[in-house]
């Protein structure tokens, strides 16, 4: 996706606080990907493509559940849906047994996203467990899916989380938590932040290497309950 510099190469980032909507507007983009919609309303269409969710945070029941409101949102039917999982042009792991920093992830990651084109991972702390953040040898987690994508052309998007807040983060290269080394070993970087109920403020914090048209612009996402199946929050967009 060339308007978000999401390509294969080192792993794209978007982090932000907790319930600052990271996950549900990375599903809202794999789902999109998987059905050839357009990515958050007005970005270029991503698909239809074949796209995976590592989920290391929800677990299948929540997850699935958000897969089927943002259906209900984009205006996807249920038939839609199912023939894109069946076709295997979504599917979801839910905390998986393999970590980035185990013996064989490379290699194992390198089997399971072959002919994958679109790979994220919620999140960065669940896929490493035991790995302290703030020691530089986290990039050689980040530097494994580096690898992968070289491996597969599998073009990779990891969720992190944003640290405690420093000098109110002027500067977004600072909101991300642990070593710098995270921020330096990704591709095209994303701070998502803002209220609850409020649009979310997302800011390009870092370009992509493999991008020549530098840096986005900063937008707003508006996350949206749609009436739905008798329920004024049956769908989310």
């Amino acid at each position: 996706c060339a308007d978000l510099q999401i390509c294969p190469g080192r792993p794209a980032m978007l982090a932000g606080y907790g319930a600052s909507g990271k996950t549900l507007a990375l599903q809202s983009l794999v789902l999109s990907c998987a059905t050839g919609r357009p990515i958050w309303g007005p970005l270029r269409r991503g698909g239809p493509i074949t796209a995976r969710h590592v989920d290391h945070e929800q677990g299948q029941h929540a997850t699935r559940g958000r897969y089927q409101r943002l259906a209900i949102g984009l205006g996807i039917s249920a038939d839609e849906l199912g023939e894109a999982e069946r076709s295997r042009r979504l599917a979801l792991a839910s905390f998986p047994g393999v970590y980035l920093n185990r013996d064989g992830a490379e290699d194992a990651y390198t089997a399971a996203f072959e002919g994958v084109d679109l790979v994220i991972i919620d999140a960065l702390r669940g896929a490493t467990p035991g790995t302290d953040e703030n020691d530089s040898q986290i990039r050689e987690c980040i530097d494994t899916l580096t690898r992968v994508s070289e491996r597969t052309g599998a073009a990779f998007v990891l969720i992190h989380h944003a640290g405690k807040p420093r000098d109110e983060h002027a500067d977004v290269r600072t909101v991300l938590r642990g070593s710098s080394a995270i921020f330096d070993a990704c591709g095209s970087v994303f701070v998502l932040a803002g209220a609850k109920g409020e649009p979310k403020h997302m800011a390009h914090a870092k370009a992509a290497a493999e991008s020549a048209g530098g840096m986005v612009e900063d937008f707003y996402l508006a996350i949206e309950d749609v009436p739905a199946n008798g329920s004024p929050t049956g769908g989310v967009r």
